[in-house]
């Protein structure tokens, strides 16, 4: 899961530190071939993973999604096994699992993540299936920990945005709960930072 995290870390696009270097770098041979091995041990790890997700701790689990999500790399066979791992044992995510979990399959799956799969080829349909019945415990988990105070601001912020983002017809107790967990979180200074506050509005508008 680790490696996984770093590989994914070092195919997000590159900050420079002037023009100058950003010239000598990007597109260069060596920058090249540095991500054809990231990605390469991203697969790697996607193939072990598959075949054995109930090894993973609820938060390596969360970490080898959120890395081909943000790798942007298509792996429906790995998410249906994630999700099929993770559903019966969401109660032992934390609350930054939980958030962390929805916003990969959310990113990198969209509304397959709902159950509308990308394509009608069998592995993203069967992806498809597991993600909806993931998304289905998980939100009735946020159900029951959004009143206890688990969630922070972020991690509200990108539970709600998942949902949106795949077009997962939650309940209107998620949304009433989640709204209600929202209104201290996003009064506090320390956490109402105007990202967090933009994902929730655009949440709730998209969602209706």
């Amino acid at each position: 899961a680790n490696a996984a995290w770093g590989a994914a870390k070092l195919l997000q696009p590159r900050k420079y530190a002037n023009p100058r270097e950003r010239r000598a770098v990007q597109g260069s041979d060596i920058e090249e071939a540095l991500k054809a091995a990231c990605a390469s041990l991203l697969r790697k790890i996607g193939d072990l993973a598959e075949t054995r997700p109930d090894d993973f701790k609820a938060q390596e689990l969360a970490n080898v999604a959120w890395s081909f999500a943000t790798a942007d790399l298509d792996a429906p066979r790995l998410y249906a096994s994630l999700a099929t791992s993770a559903t019966p044992r969401l109660a032992q995510f934390s609350a930054q699992e939980l958030a962390n979990v929805a916003w990969a399959f959310a990113k990198r799956l969209g509304t397959g993540a709902a159950g509308v799969p990308n394509t009608n080829a069998p592995d993203d349909v069967a992806c498809a299936e597991a993600s909806r019945t993931m998304f289905e415990a998980w939100s009735e988990e946020c159900i029951l920990r959004f009143p206890d105070g688990d969630f922070k601001a972020q991690e509200l912020a990108n539970a709600v945005w998942a949902v949106a983002t795949a077009g997962f017809e939650a309940s209107d107790e998620f949304w009433d709960t989640a709204a209600r967990a929202a209104v201290p979180l996003m009064r506090d200074p320390e956490q109402a930072q105007t990202q967090n506050i933009a994902n929730c509005l655009w949440s709730y508008a998209k969602s209706g």
